[in-house]
């Protein structure tokens, strides 16, 4: 009986910490579309691909955060 409350407590717990992981990505997702709204920026830019110098705000903001926290970022 112990070893399925252990195997059920992990599970819980790996859970537990990736909701915390979503909701931290969530939320750096919103505060980057409300403050690219609060300035009135445009979110998307002319060529957002892989090798555009500029893909948009929306990617560039997400790019510098992801640098700043890379642990932000890592399932997307």
């Amino acid at each position: 009986m112990e070893a399925a409350e252990s195997v059920a407590s992990c599970l819980s717990k790996e859970r537990e910490k990736e909701i915390l992981e979503n909701r931290q990505y969530v939320k750096a997702l919103l505060k980057t579309t409300a403050l690219l709204g609060r300035q009135g920026l445009a979110f998307r830019g002319q060529d957002e691909g892989e090798s555009s110098a500029n893909q948009g705000n929306f990617v560039e903001t997400v790019h510098l955060l992801t640098e700043i926290n890379p642990d932000l970022m890592k399932n997307s």
